[in-house]
């Protein structure tokens, strides 16, 4: 759904949390569902706080409700300047702040004017959970607020991207937190603090075991030259090495997929898909590979999404090209067409696109073929691809189309008389009374390149 133009994404484990949260306040299902409405609009409101924020500075924010409260990202090509950061992060709470002082000034008249105990709950819980709440965001601990401020001051007066001291420190934090709340008996704080705790401890072992393994990554960038120097039993033989001696997860999957590639390579596709299952159970579907063992399967269909996917989460020109012919297979030409416009395939476009201009015509698909002639010729002249344009206008019964191409054909050069004259994809055009024109304008601008030669 949207509101104010914002992506919001509201998921179900927000509101099992919200009455989990309700019902060990009470078993009263009125109490429980005005909880829940309180908790719904202060995290909305919050989130709108940070949404609106980012807005101001340009970017396109998107939010989410889950189970850990309330989420708002965006994607930027630009890093966004450290204030601007700590500004969105600190939008939140403070809208949070500014509903809370209103029900605080306001509250307590219409306590006055109408003193019922369903009213004073609502009064209480929306300070509770807007300032109290609140509060509790800006401590030093990520996920929370106050740990997003920490890594950005971390990045800005430390010079430091890694976060490293963010989560040391909000692992200690969370401990402190932990050890008082068990302290005061107030079990959900500390069960909540204890996960933040795993959080944080978790991302710096992680750390460490990156740097561990800080040595292997030479092995790895050795891997990916045996591979490209076809030498693929020594790159197999290492990559099996590596996931022997890695302790993070991270160059152990980097093995693991390259070992993917290096039987994909060799079309070796048993060996591959053997391999790729044993990498989605240890860390996940890979998109890229999937598609690309598909593909070599002669399963355009089944690749096609896959290899979309990975070309929109990597528009290299290696992906670009595998789903070009994924496209061609499955006969989506305006798919291929609009692949050749993308910036990423600039330095192939051309030639694909003269590529499916071919492969759309022997296919039948005519008005495909001439778009892709066309969109060729714009990037550069050529007579024979504008020739091939005229002839699918031709295929397409567009004959003013087509006599048009083959005027722009002639004009660029196109030498070939016999072509002209016999090929059966212009037959019908040699019917009309136009087409002398052009063979008279063919011989007198072959006769005027004889005398300039």
């Amino acid at each position: 759904m949207r509101i104010f133009r914002f992506p919001i994404k509201v998921e179900i484990s927000f509101f099992v949390i919200a009455v989990f949260l309700g019902l060990g306040r009470s078993r009263d299902l009125t109490l429980v569902a005005e909880w829940i409405a309180v908790v719904f609009v202060s995290v909305l409101l919050h989130e709108f706080g940070h949404a609106l924020m980012a807005r101001a500075f340009g970017l396109k924010p998107e939010i989410r409700l889950y189970q850990m409260g309330g989420l708002t990202s965006w994607r930027s090509e630009k890093e966004v300047a450290p204030l601007k950061h700590l500004a969105i992060s600190l939008a939140g709470p403070f809208t949070g702040f500014a509903l809370g002082a209103c029900v605080l000034l306001l509250g307590a008249l219409v306590l006055r004017a109408v003193p019922v105990d369903f009213v004073a709950t609502t009064y209480f819980d929306l300070l509770w959970v807007n300032i109290g709440w609140g509060l509790f965001n800006l401590l030093p601990m990520l996920p929370l607020d106050g740990g997003q401020v920490l890594v950005t001051l971390e990045a800005w007066l430390l010079n430091r991207k890694d976060r490293v001291v963010s989560h040391a420190v909000s692992l200690l934090v969370a401990a402190a937190i932990a050890l008082a709340a068990f302290y005061f008996r107030q079990l959900w704080i500390g069960f909540l603090a204890i996960f933040f705790a795993y959080l944080n401890g978790s991302f710096l072992f992680r750390l460490f075991q990156i740097h561990r393994d800080r040595k292997l990554r030479d092995s790895l960038d050795q891997v990916r030259s045996l591979i490209e120097q076809d030498e693929f039993d020594a790159a197999l033989e290492l990559s099996t090495r590596v996931r022997a001696r890695a302790k993070s997860d991270e160059v152990k999957q980097a093995a693991a997929r390259l070992a993917v590639i290096g039987y994909l390579r060799q079309a070796k596709l048993e060996q591959a898909e053997e391999e790729l299952r044993r990498y989605t159970i240890f860390f996940g579907g890979d998109s890229y590979l999937q598609g690309a063992l598909h593909f070599l399967k002669g399963e355009p269909a089944l690749a096609l999404p896959y290899v979309r996917a990975a070309f929109e989460c990597y528009p290299e020109q290696e992906v670009g090209k595998m789903l070009y012919k994924t496209l061609v297979a499955t006969d989506d030409f305006t798919g291929a067409l609009d692949l050749c416009r993308d910036p990423a395939m600039t330095d192939v476009s051309w030639e694909l696109s003269v590529d499916l201009q071919t492969e759309a015509f022997n296919r039948g698909a005519f008005k495909a073929s001439a778009q892709a002639g066309i969109y060729a010729c714009q990037q550069k002249a050529d007579p024979r691809v504008a020739y091939n344009v005229a002839c699918a206008y031709v295929r397409d019964a567009e004959f003013s189309e087509a006599l048009e191409w083959m005027n722009r054909a002639i004009d660029l050069g196109f030498e070939d008389k016999h072509a002209l004259v016999s090929d059966p994809d212009l037959e019908a055009l040699r019917s009309l009374p136009e087409f002398g024109a052009l063979v008279a304008k063919f011989e007198a601008r072959n006769i005027q390149v004889r005398e300039v030669s």
